[in-house]
């Protein structure tokens, strides 16, 4: 077998690539080829293709939240509006919501009961114990039905809810 020239490769590590994602995330993906790289390795006596690679998702858009000193401290995504209905949620899944986010410390516990609000969205206020800042107290909003947070706001942030 003849060996494939880098655009094949690269088209071949595109591909696979994007074959893998698509079974570990959920959404529309885009796989972005960015620099690669094919040398001879005198060990193996063979060349080696390196192809970077950057995965993107699409988010939809949503508003980001920014302190005095223009540094992000929450946000609000209208598209966690999507299907939103009143539906059984525990305040261990509504933290594992909002921890999924990637926004909190592993030192995240919520300071208040779970309380329905408009369309059945559940609100929390929580504490996020493993932050330096003073804003350390959010309250996060979540879809019960699709198991998405709708917000995360610093506490005295606009309306805090219940």
């Amino acid at each position: 077998m003849p060996p494939l020239d880098e655009q094949d490769l690269s088209q071949q590590a595109h591909d696979d690539c994007l074959e893998h994602a698509e079974n570990t995330i959920s959404g529309e993906l885009q796989v972005e080829l960015l620099e690669s790289d094919l040398e001879w390795d005198p060990v193996t006596l063979r060349h080696v293709f390196d192809q970077s690679m950057v995965v993107w998702r699409r988010f939809g858009e949503f508003e980001v939240v920014l302190d005095e000193e223009g540094r992000p401290v929450g946000f609000l995504d209208s598209g966690g509006w999507e299907e939103c209905e009143s539906a059984p949620i525990s305040v261990s899944q509504a933290l594992a919501v909002a921890m999924a986010s990637g926004w909190f410390t592993s030192r995240l516990e919520a300071s208040g009961e779970l309380v329905e609000a408009e369309m059945g969205s559940r609100i929390l206020k929580v504490v996020d114990g493993g932050r330096p800042e003073a804003r350390q107290q959010f309250t996060i909003e979540v879809n019960p039905k699709r198991m998405t947070l709708i917000s995360i706001l610093p506490s005295g942030y606009g309306t805090d809810g219940p």
